[in-house]
């Protein structure tokens, strides 16, 4: 709690906007993932008439942004505390900013789902973690940083609502690629506004990078993902494709398994690490301390209800 307390003690002495004005720059970043990948659907005609994507491309294209960003946000996180919120921040800006330029100026669907929509996921999961990491190390007290947790809850809202509405005005005056161009646009000032965010001392204590447990997160969470976006296509138990299935079941239920098998392989090698080097991707606080456990479900939740629409 110590070393908490001294990240950003100036941020305690400001007023005003200047007290706030790191706050805004952290909600264009959280309201530009989430609109990133909330306004892909409105492009999805375009993507069929201009790259011949089909549904298949489309889902894919879709997915493939949770995919990497859920699949890589923890060692995301991880990195933020070795490199430094601030340069993770502008890392994760600079990404997206890339991406949508690839987004925007490919013709070839591969390119777009593969390059375009993977980099966003990567970018993803650098920018939100460093979102929250800014808020605990610039905003120390309570109540300001229970605003600044509220404000970014509310930002998702706004941006699940509001991305599907512009994207569809740009893309009906102009055309998709000029919605991507503007998204570019948009990372790129915030990747130029991340400059002028409070700096944040890095932790004394040198942190190893968990490599074997980002490689076990990942294969764990992707298996899990892959399975349940594939239960639609390939069936639940029964396959949906006779020739494509496990022993004359639907390989989604074994490969959701299989990822949850990982995850538990992975749990227990956090608890390992830690011990050995007193970071880890996933601390024990996470599991065992009740009011952190609680925010992470009551997290899960609305991220799961806000999936759902």
């Amino acid at each position: 709690m110590e070393n908490t307390s001294k990240l950003a003690s100036a941020g305690n002495t400001k007023t005003g906007l200047a007290k706030w004005f790191s706050l805004v720059i952290l909600l264009m970043a959280q309201i530009g993932t989430m609109g990133d990948n909330s306004g892909l659907s409105v492009a999805t005609a375009s993507l069929i008439n201009e790259l011949g994507a089909s549904v298949s491309d489309i889902a894919f294209a879709n997915a493939m942004y949770p995919l990497i960003a859920g699949a890589c946000m923890i060692a995301g996180g991880m990195l933020g505390l070795i490199w430094g919120w601030k340069r993770l921040f502008q890392v994760g800006a600079l990404l997206l900013c890339l991406a949508e330029i690839i987004a925007a100026y490919t013709d070839n669907i591969q390119v777009f789902i593969f390059a375009a929509r993977s980099l966003s996921g990567f970018g993803a999961s650098f920018l939100i973690p460093a979102v929250l990491g800014l808020i605990v190390g610039i905003y120390t007290d309570t109540k300001d940083r229970a605003i600044a947790f509220g404000a970014v809850a509310a930002a998702v809202g706004v941006a699940n609502t509001a991305a599907p509405l512009v994207f569809g005005f740009l893309i009906d005056k102009f055309d998709y690629r000029v919605a991507f161009e503007a998204l570019a646009v948009y990372f790129g000032i915030v990747f130029v506004l991340g400059f002028a965010l409070e700096k944040i001392e890095k932790p004394t204590v040198k942190i190893k990078f968990d490599f074997v447990g980002t490689i076990l997160v990942s294969i764990g969470l992707l298996a899990v993902i892959v399975g349940l976006l594939k239960i639609s296509e390939w069936g639940l138990i029964s396959p949906l494709s006779p020739s494509f299935h496990i022993l004359g079941i639907s390989p989604a239920l074994p490969l959701v398994l299989f990822g949850i098998a990982v995850l538990i392989i992975f749990l227990k090698w956090e608890n390992q690490f830690e011990i050995k080097n007193g970071a880890c991707l996933m601390p024990q606080s996470f599991v065992k301390t009740p009011q952190l456990r609680d925010g992470l479900y009551m997290c899960g939740m609305v991220f799961f209800v806000l999936g759902a629409y």
